[in-house]
């Protein structure tokens, strides 16, 4: 055995057969350009139509509001009064929530660099303004600071017009009668009069 394997290690072994599998592989064709114009346009199509969609919608309501008037009308004063039913829930909320965080002295706003920024340098950065960068939000409603807005000068909060009038004009922050203990019975007596 051992010689056998000595004699079949010495000789020298060529190779004369070269076996491949190029006949299996597929042949590729270029792509019809017809057929990535459909592909393009149905992607195209389909943008389009999410974009069409909200004025179909809205063309749907004004159409029916053309032959049913009255119900158009009662539509409307529906969801406006719903609105405002929601608007006074939220900002009773809110309110609630301020006065809460104001005793517990949590309260807080989560503030963004350019913000930052702007108020701590406002001769170096003023143009974040213009950029629509750095500014203060609502602390009840979150709406971006504009030349309506009001700030407290007692604090840095700022309140949008709509929110303010609805607050009465008062900073709960600013202001230690809405952080006393009649006021906690107040409004617990307010929302079981709402109940």
């Amino acid at each position: 055995m051992k010689t056998m394997f000595r004699s079949m290690h010495n000789q020298a072994h060529t190779l004369h057969h070269v076996s491949t599998n190029k006949p299996c592989l597929p042949q590729p064709t270029q792509l019809d350009p017809w057929y990535l114009w459909i592909v393009l346009g149905s992607y195209v199509a389909q943008i389009g139509l999410y974009y069409i969609e909200a004025y179909a919608l809205r063309l749907r309501r004004v159409i029916a509001s053309f032959f049913y008037r009255r119900r158009a009308k009662k539509r409307t004063l529906h969801l406006y009064n719903e609105f405002m039913r929601k608007r006074v829930g939220f900002l009773t909320h809110m309110r609630k929530k301020i006065r809460r965080l104001v005793r517990e002295k949590k309260l807080s706003v989560e503030t963004a660099l350019p913000t930052i920024l702007r108020y701590k340098f406002p001769h170096l950065f003023f143009w974040l303004k213009w950029l629509g960068l750095g500014k203060k939000q609502c602390l009840i409603c979150d709406e971006k600071e504009n030349k309506f807005t009001h700030h407290c000068p007692g604090c840095r909060y700022v309140y949008c017009r709509q929110c303010w009038r609805d607050m009465k004009k008062t900073c709960y922050n600013c202001d230690p009668a809405y952080t006393s203990e009649d006021t906690q019975t107040s409004d617990k007596s307010s929302s079981s009069e709402d109940d």
